[in-house]
């Protein structure tokens, strides 16, 4: 009898083990890892790392040190024109629900999606003012050219006044080119080398550079930015042009050898003006945005605009 009563005690504590082990795991499977959205608004559909399907299915991969997930899109369209891979680009996201900065995680999946977000985007319409201006002009041309211009209006031009004209119509030169960039490559050399920081790597277009998960200069204008806690908008571009708050031309990263911190210049133009803005960021922010501040090293600060004076 006491050896039953043995027996069966043993048998009782190993389906215990059992369960505790199976609770541990289930416990463990829970926990899982947790995502940032990122602000789509004011962001063209092209611009994005949303991948839309031949049938209209749109999403996108989030990836992070533990895995991956996927998000899917409703894109709800001002004119009900339906969102195909061929016409996205003619489209950008005015609003987004969850808001930017929402959190979710993979345990959290709905079907096979960890997230569902829905965005509103309308027509970009880019020719239309541009047609508007020309219509303007015409129409000033024609009224012009209507009135009847007696001998006391017309003046002769001065010399003055030609070449004054012949300045205004020479095309100004770009405020950012090839020299200029080779210029400042050779200076981040010599720079990051006084620093002891070495190397600063230059992101290019078809080449991006990665801060911690960012690329660049790939993201800038699909990630959302803020420049002392202030969200903007920016736009990458070769010769300085752009309609954004800051227009970036070049990009510089360094990362330690620890690998857990580093930092990201931006040299930029703020209304035509050089500017270089830094972040050391290297995880995400509840807003989902990454916050750069304006350098302080004044060597930097210095060589920006002796390459623009």
């Amino acid at each position: 009898m006491k050896r039953k009563v043995a027996v069966l005690s043993l048998v009782m504590l190993f389906c215990m083990m059992i369960f505790t082990g199976c609770k541990g795991k289930d416990d463990t499977k829970a926990k899982s890892d947790e995502y940032t959205l990122k602000d789509y608004k004011g962001v063209n559909l092209k611009n994005s790392y949303i991948t839309i399907s031949d049938s209209g299915e749109a999403e996108e991969t989030y990836k992070s040190s533990k895995g991956e997930v996927k998000v899917k899109f409703i894109i709800e369209n001002e004119d009900g024109t339906a969102i195909t891979q061929k016409n996205m680009e003619n489209y950008k996201v005015i609003d987004q629900q969850p808001e930017p900065g929402s959190k979710f995680s993979s345990s959290e999946s709905k079907f096979d999606y960890a997230e569902e977000v829905k965005l509103k985007v309308k027509k970009v319409s880019v020719s239309n003012s541009s047609e508007k201006d020309k219509s303007k002009e015409s129409t000033a041309d024609a009224s012009t050219s209507s009135t009847p211009v007696t001998n006391s209006e017309t003046k002769k031009e001065t010399p003055e006044e030609s070449k004054a004209e012949s300045k205004e119509s020479t095309p100004k030169s770009t405020l950012w080119n090839n020299q200029k960039d080779t210029e400042l490559a050779s200076f981040m050399q010599n720079w990051s080398a006084s620093m002891n920081q070495q190397p600063y790597l230059q992101g290019k277009v078809g080449q991006d550079i990665n801060f911690f998960g960012l690329s660049l200069p790939s993201d800038i204008g699909v990630v959302g930015f803020s420049v002392n806690d202030q969200p903007v908008s920016m736009v990458f571009s070769s010769d300085g042009t752009g309609n954004a708050d800051y227009v970036v031309v070049a990009t510089y990263r360094y990362i330690s050898g620890a690998k857990n911190s580093g930092w990201l210049y931006l040299f930029c133009y703020q209304n035509g003006q050089p500017v270089v803005l830094v972040t050391g960021q290297n995880q995400g922010m509840p807003d989902g945005r990454i916050h750069f501040k304006f350098t302080e090293n004044q060597d930097l600060i210095n060589e920006f605009l002796a390459l623009n004076s």
